[in-house]
């Protein structure tokens, strides 16, 4: 298992089996700590909705393609 990713959180697939598979899923916690800093930039880029979801699209399909390397 790869490391730990920043806003995320590890937990056992069978907590009372350590051998179990590991998971990660997001942190709720710390989701708006990670969306705040990049809300205010993309408000600072005077970006309109219409161009935040084209943004979001092309970044999807790029973690998609990088998935399938």
């Amino acid at each position: 298992m790869g490391p730990l990713r920043p806003g995320y959180e590890r937990y056992l697939s069978n907590p009372e089996d350590q051998k179990d598979p590991k998971y990660d899923r997001i942190d709720q916690k710390r989701v708006e700590i990670i969306l705040d800093p990049l809300t205010d930039y993309a408000e600072r880029l005077l970006l309109t909705p219409e161009n935040i979801e084209q943004l979001r699209t092309q970044l999807n399909r790029r973690r998609t393609k990088i998935k399938r390397q």
